[in-house]
């Protein structure tokens, strides 16, 4: 690699190095016996905004409020594509019930853990987000509406990109799998454009997934920890081509995919529902990865894709 690359390299993570995040992990138990109808992160998500409507953070404005407020102004680079719908300020992450994709039956206490990831400065609202599911879970979920027990609630310390990036600059030939866990679809943001992205049949491989955390990581550091810096996302999209280029050279060694439809729960007056798909399975790489690790070791804990409220678009990087 030139040097040009590896100043990119540099450029990009010294940009992105103070991206963090706070994360609260939950497991809570059903107090009865209850139907989820529709992938069960979806009932979490759905459940978790309608009690954050009942949570203060500021005066009289809401948790629900705070994550559908685009903080940034009109002069923003960003403004005009993320005034239609932005990523949010927050993740979820199922660590239970991973294959109950279509729906599932949920026994009188079964335990469900998940976390909630809580990025830049939204990390300030961890009192609200805790109040939020203790209100879910008192309302209760699923078919009956069924409360459930809230088990503990534990915030873990906060976790910055610069905590995998000193490895940096080294060369050595690896092999890696990359394991999507839940179904992950990483072309979302290119559907109805007419370019070479249409042409890769959706496969997640390795440099589209790259590429597709390099501009997620972007727009979340623009968003939550700089958002008053107007020339922030301008500086970080310059490196972002010269830095996931060498994401093409890895060699695919072995696959094994599936394709995942699945529907969201039914909300009260809405026939349609929202519909995801993504693959699960694995993929496995032989090359160099060293500069591009940090990054994907990073956001495994957040995820690819624009459904991560929802609790997809997550997956686990192997080194073998």
């Amino acid at each position: 690699m030139n040097d040009e690359f590896y100043s990119n390299v540099q450029s990009f993570y010294g940009l992105t190095n103070l991206f963090g995040f706070t994360e609260l992990e939950i497991s809570m138990a059903a107090g009865d016996d209850v139907y989820i109808d529709g992938w069960l992160g979806a009932a979490l998500r759905n459940n978790l905004l309608f009690a954050a409507d009942n949570v203060n953070v500021v005066g009289a404005i809401s948790l629900r409020q705070a994550i559908d407020l685009l903080t940034i102004r009109q002069d923003h680079p960003l403004y005009n594509e993320m005034k239609g719908g932005f990523p949010k300020g927050f993740g979820l992450s199922l660590s239970t019930h991973q294959d109950s994709t279509f729906s599932c039956q949920l026994k009188k206490g079964e335990i469900i853990r998940f976390s909630i990831q809580l990025y830049g400065h939204f990390s300030n609202y961890l009192i609200p987000f805790s109040q939020a599911v203790q209100g879910m879970c008192t309302r209760g979920i699923g078919k009956p509406q069924t409360p459930f027990y809230l088990i503990s609630i534990t915030e873990n310390p906060i976790v910055c990109l610069s905590d995998f990036t000193n490895n940096i600059g080294k060369a050595d030939k690896q092999t890696i799998t990359i394991q999507y866990t839940v179904p992950t679809n990483l072309y979302n943001d290119y559907k109805n454009k007419n370019n070479y992205h249409d042409r890769q049949h959706e496969f997640p491989g390795f440099y589209q997934l790259v590429r597709t955390l390099a501009y997620r990581i972007a727009k979340l550091t623009a968003l939550y920890t700089h958002p008053d810096t107007t020339t922030f996302y301008p500086e970080i999209e310059s490196t972002i081509a010269t830095f996931t280029q060498p994401a093409v050279t890895p060699i695919l060694t072995s696959a094994q995919l599936r394709r995942i439809e699945l529907n969201s729960t039914a909300k009260k007056g809405l026939i349609d529902r929202i519909q995801f798909s993504g693959y699960t399975g694995e993929l496995t790489f032989t090359g160099h990865f060293t500069n591009h690790l940090p990054l994907l070791l990073f956001m495994q804990n957040i995820g690819a894709g624009s459904n991560t409220t929802y609790g997809l678009g997550r997956y686990k990087i192997i080194k073998q």
